[in-house]
């Protein structure tokens, strides 16, 4: 119920499959969906070629979450909130790149491509004391599953599987995006991106390929 006293299943008709306007424009509803839906659910956030070598980052959004999409020194994709524990401030200044790249505040922070927090100023002399132990104070992980190549993360840890949450559906992604041994590669990792015109893909190419936006 809304904190006018609406509820909110009375904006919906269903036997004519309409809705209120009031559900596209209501930022009460949005911020509802924001912490029931996008703050619960799987969400989709690209594709494992966009982050092909150690180190490599995508930037994308969790509802109203920055987050980074990494790949480590293991070959493990890591979704991590881009906000530093310390002070607040964003991590990643960058779209795309790599954890070596100028354009990462890192150096400060002590953060390897594994993303994890291994030094800090003034480290000996404890200015914030002992409240917390250093492994505690990298950046937030969220819950990360490939299929099929697509990297999706939830920040809900102990919610349903990836596969619970796609059920039947996971025939038509399999059928996308499971068709070949070899799976599809994204061509731009920018999220502004274009695909190249249809019949034209690149020469020598083994994959599908795609552009996720």
């Amino acid at each position: 119920m809304l904190s006018d006293g609406t509820k909110i299943a009375d904006l919906i008709t269903w036997r004519r499959a309409k809705v209120s306007l009031r559900l596209l424009s209501d930022h009460e509803i949005y911020k509802i969906e924001m912490e029931r839906i996008f703050g619960k659910t799987w969400l989709l956030l690209g594709h494992e070629t966009e982050v092909p070598n150690s180190g490599d980052f995508v930037v994308r959004d969790m509802g109203e979450d920055q987050v980074i999409v990494s790949r480590d020194r293991k070959g493990d994709v890591h979704v991590l909130l881009n906000v530093c524990p310390h002070r607040g401030m964003r991590v990643c200044m960058a779209e795309v790149g790599n954890a070596s790249d100028a354009s990462l505040r890192l150096s400060r922070l002590g953060v390897p491509p594994g993303w994890q927090l291994h030094g800090r100023p003034i480290e000996r002399e404890q200015m914030h004391g002992n409240i917390f132990a250093k492994e505690d104070l990298g950046l937030k992980k969220a819950r990360v599953q490939l299929y099929g190549g697509l990297i999706f993360a939830t920040w809900n840890i102990n919610g349903p599987s990836l596969e619970d949450f796609l059920g039947d559906s996971k025939f038509y992604f399999d059928l996308l995006f499971c068709r070949t041994d070899g799976g599809l590669e994204v061509l731009d990792r920018r999220r502004n991106s274009s695909c190249p015109p249809i019949g034209r893909p690149p020469r020598n190419s083994r994959r599908r390929t795609a552009s996720i936006p």
